[in-house]
């Protein structure tokens, strides 16, 4: 498998650069990785293609913090180089960071490598380079026809000819440095891929980790090609460490690019020769320290230097609403997260809290923050459920979920909706419930009694009227043409889907319209019409012809000419749309999001993706850029891998335009390097957020793994940087 090995005695500068610019020009080019950028986030955003090659710590205990990834110094003084280092806690191992991708057919990959130390172990430990196929067959690289061949040394070193049966290139080896590589110097690998059977991968460091006898983690997975992934256990390039804890590269990798083809040796030459430097004309490497892992300002760090973890820095977040005091625990599983300002200049917090989604305790909770979400107060439960104790156990009864806010200014009333289960799952008992609110009338010090407001029955709810929908509200309700309206989601009855298979079912976009809330004195008649007319709300199959719809979580903006535009999640693995010119009453067929008319599709998981609309007139589109396989997502749904990161665009308006909004190429916002964590393990990062401006100041208020609740500023900089 390996084709060629050049050696590099130094490397400038000027050289690198050249180098990347021949490796940026080659078409057949799928990731070009040069570490460049200040932290991990620009690190990681530093590729080519759409799918990201993703970095993973992982604990080595339950209640241990991950590893940090060490960076000390690369090829260039912009470089964020792999140094790893591993540590043995009592209980056992502690997993590597973890980046891999996978190569269809054929392949090349090449990239800058440097030994600073050769790792004491024994035989099968302290690998650096490993290259070979642990499947039965073989492999054969272009052009060569048997395993012995395929080992070409050019540059002027020796080495050993490793080749047997299962075809692997062990560059070090434990105490043995026996190809004659000489430690600190830079190194050119470049190796090709051809197999007429299964694809190969592309790895640096691969899984490993054990507490007891509990496996950690596997291998993250990213196809090159959609929808296709290989087997876990398969390893056919690994730089920095193949399998077993103690097998650990000690040094740095730089300037790693994959193709989709095999190079011929004359451009891999070329590649190399714009490395090389004359004899006599040594170049000093300018080596630079690493940038921190998490980016946080010192005053936030100090605010909650006796957190739990230091997990919540690692989206490097501008403030902190909330940090739970342990991993698991009652109030730990924290998201559907609004914030908004008072006139008083307070900001009011509101979220869904519980043991984990769904779990009988779920309830409401409110936090404030007199100095623009600096510090905040401790969270106060408004709403949820009674308990009891019963043979030993708490039995909790009337969970309330999903709580929204309505400001009405001139009453100084905050009304809070929510969905209150009565007993009933049908058949999430999360999502099955009646709609209820209470209010206050100062700023949270005292609340009324609770009230109901009743919905009609639409088509894919339950027969039986005494069965409350399956129904969210996930947004504050926005002020459209003098009308309050709340934007979400009706699933189907799974009463219904028993006793009418044929119905259609799914889930449906609705409009909740809160008539007269804004002047209603009496709160028992606050009332709901809901959008659009008719039986069922907007519906997006995933297929022709399917009667399963999934269209869920909108949001709704307004367009100059009057329309309503409105955006949601589906199964499609694309941000679906539809328009209504009559205020809701009506929607146009859902279609999948554009960038812009005959463009791209804006990709998406089934994960929340919402419109905000702008001061400026613009509109700001937060979403997670794949479409369901990111991080090794099977499908859309699978949201225990591929809702990270997240990203933002900007729309513009095109009236005349079939879509009349327009959206910029999306750039990162925000990246939790799909770490597992929170009291289910989550990797989702920005679901159920929220947003607003206030005083020249973007604030975007987001979940971190549905545990961490935290703020981000949304800069001048990136809604008006290039292509904004």
């Amino acid at each position: 498998m390996i084709a060629a090995i050049l050696c590099i005695a130094s490397v400038g500068h000027a050289s690198v650069a050249d180098m990347r610019a021949l490796v940026s020009g080659r078409p057949e080019l799928v990731y070009h990785w040069t570490f460049e950028g200040a932290h991990a986030r620009e690190c990681l955003a530093d590729k080519r293609s759409d799918l990201p090659l993703r970095t993973v710590a992982f604990p080595g205990a339950a209640e241990t913090d991950p590893l940090p990834m060490l960076a000390e110094h690369g090829a260039d003084e912009s470089t964020r180089a792999l140094r790893v280092f591993r540590e043995a806690p009592k209980r056992g191992r502690v997993a590597l960071p973890v980046q891999q991708v996978r190569f269809e057919r054929e392949g090349t990959v090449e990239l800058l490598f440097r030994a600073d130390e050769v790792p004491p172990g024994e035989f099968n430990k302290g690998w650096m380079i490993f290259a070979g196929n642990r499947d039965a067959g073989r492999i054969y690289p272009a052009g060569v026809s048997r395993f012995r061949d395929a080992h070409e040394v050019i540059g002027g070193f020796g080495a050993q000819d490793p080749f047997h049966e299962r075809a692997e290139v062990v560059v070090l080896q434990g105490n043995e440095a026996g190809t004659g590589f000489e430690l600190g110097i830079w190194y050119y690998l470049a190796t090709q891929y051809t197999h007429d059977r299964r694809s190969g991968r592309f790895t640096i460091n691969t899984y490993i980790g054990r507490v007891g006898d509990d496996t950690l983690i596997h291998a993250v997975q990213d196809a090159v090609r959609q929808g296709q992934r290989s087997p876990v256990g398969l390893r056919d390039v690994s730089i920095g460490c193949a399998t077993g804890g103690d097998q650990i590269l000690n040094g740095s990798v730089d300037e790693i690019a994959l193709y989709d083809r095999v190079l011929s040796r004359d451009v891999l030459l070329a590649h190399f020769g714009a490395l090389s430097k004359p004899v006599g004309e040594p170049v000093q490497l300018s080596l630079s320290p690493m940038a921190p892992l998490f980016q946080v300002s010192d005053e936030l760090a100090k605010r909650h230097a006796d957190a739990y973890t230091d997990e919540w820095k690692r989206t490097s977040p501008d403030t902190v609403v909330y940090i739970p005091e342990a991993r698991k625990g009652a109030q730990t599983d924290n998201q559907h997260f609004i914030v908004f300002p008072l006139p008083s200049g307070e900001f009011f917090a509101l979220w869904t809290t519980a043991f984990s989604e769904s779990h009988p305790n779920q309830h409401i909770v409110f936090s404030k923050s007199a100095d623009e979400g600096v510090t905040w107060s401790e969270p106060v439960t408004i709403a949820g459920p009674t308990e009891r104790e019963q043979d030993g156990r708490t039995v909790y009864e009337g969970m309330a979920s999903w709580a929204f806010p309505i400001y009405v200014p001139e009453k100084n009333r905050i009304y809070v909706f929510y969905s209150k289960n009565i007993g009933v799952a049908d058949p999430n008992r999360g999502h099955t419930g009646e709609m209820r609110f209470i209010y206050t009338e100062d700023d949270g010090g005292t609340w009324s009694d609770e009230f109901t407001v009743p919905m009609r029955r639409t088509a894919i709810m339950a027969p039986d009227p005494s069965v409350p929908p399956n129904w969210i509200i996930w947004q504050r309700p926005v002020e459209l043409d003098g009308e309050i309206i709340g934007c979400g989601t009706i699933w189907s009855s799974g009463q219904l889907a028993k006793e009418r298979p044929d119905a259609l079912g799914g889930s449906e976009c609705w409009f909740w319209r809160f008539d007269g809330i804004m002047t209603e004195d009496d709160p028992s008649k606050i009332s709901v019409t809901m959008l659009p007319d008719g039986d069922h709300g907007i519906r997006m199959t995933q297929a022709q012809g399917s009667k399963t719809s999934t269209a869920e979580e909108p949001t709704i903006v307004r367009l100059s000419d009057g329309r309503w535009f409105s955006v949601f999640r589906t199964f499609t693995g694309c941000v679906g749309y539809s328009i209504s010119e009559d205020r809701g009453h009506s929607w146009s067929e859902a279609q999948r999001l554009r960038y812009r008319d005959g463009g791209d599709h804006v990709l998406q998981p089934t994960a929340s993706c919402p419109l905000y609309a702008l001061d400026d007139g613009r509109f700001l589109l937060t979403f997670h850029n794949n479409d369901g396989t990111a991080n090794g997502g099977k499908d859309p749904w699978d949201w225990k891998h591929n809702r990270t990161p997240a990203f933002l665009s900007i729309g513009t308006e095109n009236l005349d335009a079939e879509q009349p909004i327009w959206f910029t190429p999306p750039i990162m916002l925000l990246d939790n390097e799909a770490l597992p964590w929170g009291p289910v393990n989550r990797v989702s990062v920005a679901v159920y957020t929220s947003f607003f401006e206030l005083a020249g100041k973007r604030w975007y208020w987001y979940p971190d793994r549905k545990h961490f609740l935290l703020g981000e500023f949304i800069t001048d900089e990136m809604v008006n940087g290039p292509g904004n």
